[in-house]
């Protein structure tokens, strides 16, 4: 199994583009692949499911594991949980990683 981990330079930098072409590119050179976005970025006025993610979804008729939500997620920094936190994106991870 091969993993990449894709992370941004800042904000608008065109993460998501980037993912959907690199996962385009593994599909089709006929790998099976998934996705995972383990903290939810979800902006002003949102209000439906995190739209990376739903992106993934259609465009590639995968299921990816749900995110995070960021509240949670500073529920967890702020009480010093790092340890829970960072079980709970490896558990993503391997939801997505399950099968491929």
């Amino acid at each position: 199994m091969q993993i990449y981990f894709i992370a941004p330079t800042g904000f608008g930098v065109g993460l998501t583009s980037t993912s959907l072409g690199l996962l385009r590119a593994l599909e089709q050179g006929g790998l099976k692949i998934g996705f995972c976005k383990p903290i939810a970025q979800h902006h002003p006025g949102d209000t439906g499911p995190e739209q990376s993610s739903e992106l993934i979804t259609r465009t590639f008729a995968i299921e990816p594991p749900a995110p995070m939500p960021l509240e949670q997620t500073e529920k967890y920094l702020g009480d010093g949980q790092l340890d829970d936190l960072l079980e709970q994106i490896v558990q993503r991870f391997h939801q997505a990683a399950e099968g491929k």
